[in-house]
């Protein structure tokens, strides 16, 4: 995973790991293909999703937007839902 957090990404690299962050990527181009070569996104249910890797060299573009992706690290900030009593 180091790799993907040193490795130069093409501007066309970095545009599509913003559209990964941000929920509008493609379902598929030769540009997402590199960056799940190099740990940054992987397949998810629905769409393409950042890994770790990637969460963590998005965050280092210059003006990156909050992560709006289903990624690993996306849990609500008042933590995972929490079953009450009685609910099923």
């Amino acid at each position: 995973m180091d790799r993907g957090l040193r490795a130069p990404l093409s501007p066309h690299e970095e545009l599509a790991l913003r559209r990964v962050a941000t929920g509008t990527a493609p379902p598929s181009s030769p540009e997402l293909d590199r960056l799940k070569k190099l740990g940054l996104v992987e397949d998810g249910d629905v769409a393409v999703r950042l890994t770790e890797a990637g969460r963590e060299r998005y965050t280092q573009l210059p003006d990156a937007a909050p992560a709006q992706d289903a990624g690993p690290a996306a849990v609500p900030p008042s933590g995972p839902p929490v079953q009450r009593r009685g609910s099923p």
